[in-house]
C-alpha cells in the first residue's frame, strides 16, 4: 500500500492507496482537481489560459442552448465503475438532460447519471493514449446504458479538435 500527500498551504494531509470512492470523495477540497482511477487520486493538470478561455466559450454556448433542457457544468465528477473499481472521472464540461437528472434536483455531490455529453479539451501534456482510454471507458458506459447520446468530443487548446466517435 502507498500513500500520496496533498498539501494545501502550510497543511499536510495523507491519502492512503487504495481509496474507496466514499473515502475520495470524502477528501477535503483543495485547489486542485482529482480524478479517482482504479483507487488512486489522479491530480488533474491545471487550467492554462487557452484551456481556461475554451471551456468558458463552450460553457456560454451550451448554457444557452441547454436552457430549460437540462444542466451543463464545468468540471463536475461522475461516479462509474471502470474495470470493476470505482472510477470518479472529471471532464472539463459535460451535459445532462432533464431526461436522465431531474430539474429540480439541487445535491452538492458527483453527477449521479452518465450524462450525453462529455467534452475534454485536450493539454499539451496529455498524451492521445490517456484520452483514448478515457474515451473507450465512456463508450463502455454508454453501451452498458444503452446510451446512443454520450458523445466525448476532444478539443485541443491550439484550436485542432478532434471527435473521438462512440
Amino acid at each position: 500500500m502507498t500513500s500520496i500527500v496533498i498539501e494545501k498551504d502550510e497543511t499536510n494531509l495523507e491519502v492512503k492507496q487504495p481509496l474507496t470512492l466514499e473515502e475520495f470523495l470524502k477528501l477535503p477540497d483543495i485547489d486542485a482537481s482529482y480524478e479517482l482511477v482504479e483507487g488512486e487520486a489522479i491530480k488533474k493538470t491545471s487550467s492554462k489560459f487557452f484551456h481556461s478561455r475554451l471551456t468558458a466559450s463552450f460553457w456560454s454556448e451550451l448554457s444557452s442552448w441547454a436552457n430549460g433542457f437540462g444542466q451543463v457544468a464545468i468540471e463536475w465528477s461522475v461516479t462509474l465503475k471502470r474495470h470493476g473499481q470505482d472510477w470518479a472521472p472529471v471532464p472539463d464540461l459535460l451535459y445532462v438532460s432533464h431526461e436522465r437528472l431531474a430539474a429540480d434536483w439541487c445535491e452538492d455531490t458527483p453527477c449521479p447519471v452518465l450524462p450525453e455529453l462529455v467534452i475534454e479539451i485536450v493539454s499539451p501534456d496529455q498524451t492521445f493514449n490517456q484520452l483514448a482510454q478515457k474515451a473507450m471507458d465512456y463508450w463502455h458506459w454508454s453501451a452498458k446504458a444503452r446510451s446512443t447520446y454520450l458523445h466525448l468530443f476532444c478539443w485541443h487548446e491550439m484550436g485542432i479538435s478532434e471527435s473521438i466517435p462512440h
